[in-house]
Formats: structure tokens, C-alpha cells, sequence
């Protein structure tokens, strides 16, 4: 498991909720993770941080993993970004992708995490921007984001928060409308 470094504790509690034979463990800051990487095929589950990850890439690339699991996928969604580059290239059977914002700041984010789940399945980074980010952000292309949807949907699992828990606040949403500047406009595009 991959996630954000204040959520490791909360997979390794969960893990031992739902999963109490299995043997886990923390690779958290400070010595002593060379150990753990040595003895890591005694262990079912290794938890680590986006931060980790990204430290200890020689060590991670020295394993092979049955499944990575990213919490909070979107930390990949930047192709050039070392750490998305570190966790692309861990060996693994199976990979599953968690997020709630596959979209942050372009549909190539949605891309990065699909390359890293199904390498290949929406082309290479040239071809998917000149395919479907340009006719989409520029040109504002419909039927080029239908055909995108309709491509990745087979492999999204979808919940509303209400499903996950009924209790929380209905979300407030507020439109403000503002003007680009001519900068900002030429920036944007």
C-alpha cells in the first residue's frame, strides 16, 4: 500500500481489523527500513508513504509485489514527477488505483493513474494528449470526452458519499463567475 504519510496508520489498524493473520508492517521515516526491505518477503502487507516511496526507490525496485495498491492515487497524476515515476516502475501482478479525483488540474491526470493500473490501455502520454487532452481542453470536444468516459468507465468503480457514509453533510456547492484577465486567459489555454 502507497498513501499520503498521515494515513499509513490508518491502513496498518485497518489491516489488523479486517485482516488479523496477515503479517504487516510500517515502513515509516528513520533507521531501520533497510531491515524491513531484507526481510520483506516475510511480510503480507508493507505500508509506506508517497514521501518513502519516493526515498527509497532503489530498495522498492529491488521487489516484487503480488499487488501496489495507491491510496490517493492523484499523488501519481503528474507523469513527470519522480515519484510517479518510481511507483510506475514497481513490478507487480495487479495494481488498483483509490481516489477521489482521478481529474485535479487536467484530464492527464486521469491518464497518468491509468498508465500506472493498465499500462497502455489509453496509448502512450504523446498520443493520449494529441488524441484526446488538446481536442478536449482546447477545443472543448464532446465526442472525444464520451469516447474517453466510455474507455476507462469499465475499470472505474464508482460511489457516491451517501453510499460510503449515509451520515455525512449533503455537499454545499457555490458558483462564483469571474473574468480571466488576457494573461490569465492565454495561460489557461
Amino acid at each position: 500500500i502507497v498513501c499520503p504519510t498521515s494515513v499509513t496508520h490508518t491502513w496498518i489498524g485497518e489491516a489488523a481489523r479486517f485482516t488479523p493473520d496477515m503479517k504487516v508492517c510500517l515502513l515509516s521515516a528513520g533507521a531501520g527500513r533497510e531491515d524491513i526491505y531484507e526481510k520483506a518477503a516475510e511480510y503480507d502487507l508493507l505500508v509506506t508513504s508517497y514521501a518513502l516511496a519516493r526515498r527509497d526507490a532503489d530498495s522498492l525496485s529491488k521487489l516484487g509485489f503480488r499487488s501496489v495498491v495507491l491510496d490517493e492515487a492523484q499523488q501519481i497524476k503528474n507523469p513527470q514527477a519522480k515519484i510517479s515515476q518510481v511507483i510506475k516502475s514497481l513490478e507487480s501482478e495487479q495494481r488498483l488505483a483509490l481516489t477521489g479525483t482521478p481529474i485535479e488540474n487536467s484530464v492527464l491526470d486521469l491518464w497518468s493513474i491509468m498508465d500506472f493500473v493498465m499500462p497502455g490501455l489509453l496509448g502512450n502520454e504523446s498520443h493520449f494528449r494529441s488524441a484526446f487532452e488538446t481536442p478536449f481542453m482546447r477545443d472543448g470536444d464532446v465526442e472525444k470526452q464520451q469516447r474517453l468516459a466510455k474507455r476507462v468507465q469499465p475499470f472505474m468503480i464508482r460511489r457516491l458519499k451517501t453510499q460510503v457514509a449515509a451520515d455525512l453533510p449533503s455537499r454545499t456547492e457555490q458558483t462564483i463567475e469571474c473574468e480571466m484577465t488576457q494573461s490569465q486567459r492565454k495561460a489557461y489555454k
